[in-house]
């Protein structure tokens, strides 16, 4: 008899740590979700950033360019 009761609570034991096992494998699950997901949100806004960036160096080349077509052009005049 007590070597039964011994054998059940053991399996009650068992099954319980089983369950916490599984609710921290689900929780794991759930961050590395959310992990993956801030490092995709983090990637993209990083990549725009970087385009923006070659954008503008773009436009500040070409503008520098004009200008200084401008003052030749100006000083060809005097």
């Amino acid at each position: 008899m007590e070597l039964e009761g011994k054998v059940r609570r053991a399996a009650a034991e068992r099954g319980a740590v089983e369950l916490k096992k599984n609710e921290f494998q689900g929780e794991l699950q759930k961050q590395r979700e959310q992990i993956d997901k801030i490092q995709s949100l983090h990637s993209f806004q990083m990549e725009n950033a970087n385009r923006v960036h070659w954008e503008e160096k773009a436009v500040l080349i070409n503008n520098i360019t004009t200008n200084e077509r401008l003052i030749q052009s100006l000083q060809g005049r005097t």
